[in-house]
């Protein structure tokens, strides 16, 4: 039976995949719907300015102008929403891949084990190896118990030693990986990698959150001011 803990995790990581599948597609019919929006506005400016002269037989001057400038706003308001959730799907995706590797099922290294330099439970000191490093040396402490006292304190400060160095191993691989990625990364989208680290940095959640909302305001400007278009055709028509 798993625990609450190991169980939620598991839901989570299960459902990843699915979750990123369903934004994508709401990624989508979001963009499909405003290129809609866009389209029909673009079109009512090329009908009014090509029948300029049937449409001030109908409507007031001004209502004209004010409809062209309503259609304007539309069609900029589309525009640039479309270019901010470009922007928002680029945050989005950086933090969708921290939160895969936070949810991976991989078995890894810790690279934050905590030292045991102070502690002399042998026992202690062998969990603490395999928890953290998968290192089996649970034979050592079969002949511990009864062994001399200078052969306690080697032993001890062996496996002391090996955790310290398996701790500084892990920590200088997890740096290589990450120079890799930033390099590689760097280099395919020609930026140095200090641009690149700077990109993927935690700040960048502000500008997800900036994103999301300028989107929303463009989104709604662009649609409130084609359906207010709508409205003013259908009262004065």
């Amino acid at each position: 039976m798993k625990s609450p803990y190991d169980a939620i995790v598991e839901v989570m990581r299960n459902n990843l995949d699915k979750q990123s599948e369903n934004q994508r597609n709401n990624f989508n019919n979001i963009d499909k719907y405003m290129i809609w929006i866009v389209g029909f506005s673009s079109g009512a400016v090329a009908l009014i300015v090509s029948n300029l002269t049937s449409f001030n037989k109908i409507f007031p001057h001004q209502l004209i102008k004010l409809l062209l400038f309503l259609l304007f706003i539309s069609i900029l308001c589309g525009i640039l929403f479309r270019y901010l959730l470009y922007k928002y799907q680029m945050q989005y995706q950086n933090r969708e891949m921290f939160v895969y590797g936070a949810f991976s099922d991989m078995d890894v290294m810790s690279v934050d084990a905590e030292s045991i330099e102070a502690e002399n439970d042998i026992y202690k000191i062998l969990n603490a190896l395999k928890i953290d490093f998968d290192v089996d040396f649970m034979y050592m402490a079969k002949d511990y118990k009864d062994a001399p006292e200078a052969i306690k304190i080697g032993t001890l400060n062996f496996l002391k030693e090996r955790h310290k160095q398996l701790s500084i191993a892990t920590k200088e691989s997890l740096q290589s990986g990450l120079d890799y990625i930033l390099d590689t990364y760097a280099k395919a989208y020609g930026m140095s990698k200090d641009e690149f680290q700077k990109q993927m940095s935690g700040g960048n959640l502000q500008k997800l959150h900036l994103y999301r909302k300028l989107t929303n305001i463009a989104f709604w400007l662009s649609c409130g001011s084609f359906l207010v278009v709508v409205i003013l055709l259908a009262i004065y028509y």
